[in-house]
């Protein structure tokens, strides 16, 4: 059995399911290590550094002498003590970021790129292209046929690469939407590449031929408070509902809801692009039809006319025909529904993506 070290930025992010999917599915023992630098933290155990700055101020007091230990000395232990055989590190940034760990440790490696950190201009930039990374990574996830051609265009040999869209919660399965209103859903993070301004244009044009239909926007974001204002000037606040940060269990409730889910994706200024939104896979794996935008992963998933409807990206009056055109036949939005719980179930369910990374671990250990 392998003990797993997993290495992110956050502890708990509501938007960074994946991470507590392999945290949980991992069929391993799954150490997570949260933070960064000498903010690193196990998580259920005491600082690290707390432990490691008693004993070597003892030492130093009693050998009275200066001694230079490396920032990430307290992991390294902490590795040793646990028994760590592989490390997984969610985010190339923060492979990047941890790189003298990461060498240090002599460990295999194993980093999971997610979708900001393989298109951001900046941070691809700031991290050298990654190229030490992808020197000392055994192999390399990516999201994404795109985000795999991205990543070999920075240097990633082909043969480290592997592709896997994070997947879906299982229990988004048991879901039979009722077709019965013209509510459309969102969920996502209000950024600029969501777009979700965009979203909002289309809706307009939707209401122009349903007045009387809806627009669920779960989530928050820097951009939420530009859409309340978008919305009020352009005298639609009765048909948006911003409803915020919502637990699985709600979100399950207004997908059962509703007749479509809708997405406007685009690669932002900064590059800033998808991997593939699992947003859009659970909601096709709930049943519901996708509107959403040719961007990143989303062909990967969504199987235009079949699973639901594609436009290219900033083409708004498109995305609202599409919209139209469900609204207007709830038989063949279900149809869509269908044929994508079915695709997503087959294909991109959560325990395929588990199944892959896993054997991705297993596999480096042996390497």
């Amino acid at each position: 059995m392998m003990t797993i070290a997993l290495l992110s930025p956050h502890q708990q992010n509501y938007s960074e399911t994946f991470i507590q999917a392999h945290k949980t599915y991992l069929k391993d023992k799954v150490l997570h290590y949260h933070g960064a630098k000498h903010h690193i933290l196990l998580e259920g155990s005491k600082s690290l550094w707390a432990i490691k700055k008693t004993v070597l101020n003892r030492l130093k007091n009693k050998l009275r002498v200066r001694q230079y230990t490396p920032w990430y000395q307290p992991v390294l232990d902490s590795f040793t003590k646990e028994g760590v055989s592989v490390v997984l590190v969610e985010f190339g940034h923060h492979a990047f970021k941890h790189i003298d760990l990461l060498k240090a440790s002599k460990l295999p490696v194993v980093v999971h790129f997610h979708g900001f950190d393989a298109h951001v201009y900046d941070v691809v930039e700031q991290c050298n292209q990654y190229q030490e990374v992808f020197q000392i990574a055994r192999k390399i996830i990516a999201v994404s046929q795109v985000m795999r051609r991205q990543l070999m265009a920075l240097g990633c040999p082909e043969d480290k690469l592997v592709v896997t869209p994070c997947g879906p919660h299982s229990g988004f399965k048991a879901i039979t939407p009722s077709f019965n209103n013209q509510q459309f859903v969102s969920v996502g993070r209000f950024t600029n590449k969501k777009a979700p301004h965009l979203t909002i244009l289309a809706f307009k044009q939707v209401l122009n031929s349903y007045p009387e239909a809806t627009l669920c926007m779960v989530g928050d974001g820097i951009l939420l408070s530009s859409c309340k204002i978008l919305v009020k000037a352009l005298n639609i606040e009765q048909s948006v509902l911003f409803l915020g940060v919502l637990s699985r269990d709600e979100i399950s409730k207004i997908f059962s809801q509703a007749i479509a889910f809708v997405q406007h994706s685009v690669v932002a200024e900064n590059g800033d692009s998808e991997g593939t939104p699992v947003a859009v896979l659970e909601a096709s794996l709930s049943g519901l039809p996708v509107v959403a935008t040719k961007h990143a992963g989303i062909p990967d998933v969504v199987i235009h006319k079949q699973t639901g409807l594609l436009c290219d990206e900033f083409d708004v009056d498109t995305m609202a025909k599409h919209m139209i055109h469900l609204a207007n036949n709830s038989n063949y939005a279900e149809t869509l529904g269908k044929q994508g719980k079915q695709f997503v179930a087959s294909q991109f369910s959560l325990e395929k993506h588990i199944s892959v990374v896993q054997k991705t671990l297993e596999f480096s250990c042996k390497e």
